[in-house]
């Protein structure tokens, strides 16, 4: 923030430099008499309205009388353009409190002040300019939120490096979203391996092989146990409680009350 402060701070520098210029010859330009003063106003774009002083502090310009539709912008502010006018000296141009988007340049000898719009003359925002505060505390905001999106990006790439890479196998199978790796005596479940038995991978193996179908208890027991195991009541459903705690997916293997297990979908 203090490079970019700082940045702003050579481009007031440069800016005021630029604008002197134009400012200096928007003044010699100023015609002497009210109508032709009028029509100067009227045809350059950048010049919002004049006032002038006599050396008694009178206002001389713009007259008394009916008032022109430029004359409210430099009488509406004049205390504060008589102001800026008794120390100016040779000139000094500053950006309206009121309005910003417009700058006041205004000179003790003669005594006149210049409202022009910001704007057209290419002038940036200045510290002293309000939007440039506002700009200033949302610039502060933007930083801080991309420094967080950043930690929280390396943060996940950080971890995924972490994470170890699990071998590929051959004989690997998948049932839903979990990968089953026979070798390893394993199972892949959201990017974490999970151990599992042998008897876990004949089951899963058992149920993989029939897609969509009932496998009935006997099967599954005769794949996990051996066909000479004589299985009590809840062998099986204790070990498939087990089994899909391990997966992490509850409804990964479906109960078919009466008849066995498939594999949901």
């Amino acid at each position: 923030m203090k490079q970019i402060l700082s940045l702003g701070a050579l481009l007031a520098l440069w800016s005021g430099a630029a604008l002197a210029a134009p400012v200096d010859e928007m003044v010699q330009k100023l015609p002497k008499t009210v109508q032709e003063t009028r029509l100067h106003i009227a045809e350059t774009p950048e010049l919002l309205g004049v006032i002038r002083w006599d050396d008694a502090g009178q206002v001389i310009f713009p007259p008394n009388g009916v008032p022109h539709h430029s004359d409210s912008i430099v009488l509406n502010n004049e205390a504060e353009l008589r102001a800026i006018s008794q120390s100016a000296g040779a000139g000094k141009t500053v950006t309206s409190t009121l309005s910003p988007d417009r700058l006041y340049h205004c000179r003790s000898e003669p005594a006149l002040c210049l409202v022009l719009d910001a704007e057209a003359m290419g002038a940036p925002a200045s510290a002293d300019d309000p939007y440039f505060a506002y700009f200033e505390k949302v610039m502060v905001w933007f930083y801080v939120i991309i420094a967080v999106l950043l930690v929280v990006v390396i943060g996940f790439f950080l971890l995924l490096r972490r994470r170890p890479e699990i071998p590929t196998d051959p004989e690997s199978f998948a049932i839903g979203p979990v990968t089953i790796n026979p070798r390893r005596s394993s199972c892949v479940v959201n990017g974490t391996e999970e151990q599992l038995t042998a008897r876990d991978i004949a089951i899963l193996r058992k149920l993989a092989d029939h897609p969509g179908e009932v496998v009935s208890k006997d099967a599954l027991y005769d794949a996990g146990w051996g066909r000479d195991y004589m299985p009590n009541s809840r062998a099986l459903d204790q070990h498939l409680l087990g089994l899909r705690r391990k997966l992490g997916e509850a409804e990964l293997i479906e109960t078919v009350h009466g008849q066995g297990y498939r594999i949901a979908g």
